[in-house]
């Protein structure tokens, strides 16, 4: 279990490092807040917020975020670290995609799992989401994203200076 950590850590560094290149054009922090429906191991209303940081690479984006999510009916909450690309590389719709490493607790069990969610990157953000857990079936989630994003690098950003 730590050797799987320690790689998907590896990764998103390795991801992190890349996203920092000098073709960024513009960087968004984007909080917002989840609600959907959670279904397979454990059915409920599921709720949560996610920040993101996102580095506009012309028509590309990519970035990475932090999501904390819960749904009482099944007890179950998730922590979910991960990068994300938009629109997804060789697709010409808008979609995007994220995924990364989560630990979750599920009746007060402390489990690791692998997230992976494909949302719509068009006004209201709809979205698919699948959770992989080493010690439980997969969980799976619909819902929809509300996200207000803030720029804070790149054209358009006004300094106090003039």
């Amino acid at each position: 279990m730590c050797r799987t950590i320690g790689i998907w850590t590896g990764i998103l560094f390795l991801t992190f490092c890349s996203l920092l290149s000098s073709q960024t054009k513009r960087v968004w922090l984007i909080p917002g807040v989840k609600i959907g429906y959670q279904f397979g191991n454990g059915n409920g209303l599921l709720v949560g917020i996610e920040v993101s940081t996102v580095w506009e690479n012309g028509d590309r984006s990519q970035g990475i975020l932090v999501d904390l999510d819960y749904c009482k009916e099944a007890n179950f909450i998730k922590l979910n670290v991960g990068v994300e690309k938009h629109p997804f590389p060789f697709s010409s719709f808008p979609v995007g995609v994220s995924f990364g490493p989560s630990l979750m607790l599920k009746n007060q069990q402390f489990q690791v799992g692998l997230t992976t969610i494909i949302y719509g990157t068009l006004g209201i953000i709809p979205f698919f989401g699948s959770t992989v857990g080493l010690d439980f079936s997969p969980v799976f989630e619909v819902g929809s994203y509300l996200k207000i994003p803030f720029l804070i690098s790149g054209p358009g950003i006004k300094s106090l200076g003039g």
